[in-house]
């Protein structure tokens, strides 16, 4: 279950990439670890 609710964020924060930097993977844009913690934060906060 834990597996899908990681996935599930992937998902979201693939769209949300995809929604602020256009197509590029997000690889070619450097994301920084502090932006995907914010994003998750964002979508399961504590």
């Amino acid at each position: 279950m834990e597996d899908d609710e990681h996935q599930e964020l992937i998902e979201k924060y693939k769209q949300k990439i995809k929604e602020e930097f256009g197509d590029l993977p997000a690889f070619e844009k450097k994301i920084s670890s502090k932006e995907y913690t914010d994003f998750k934060r964002e979508l399961y906060p504590y």
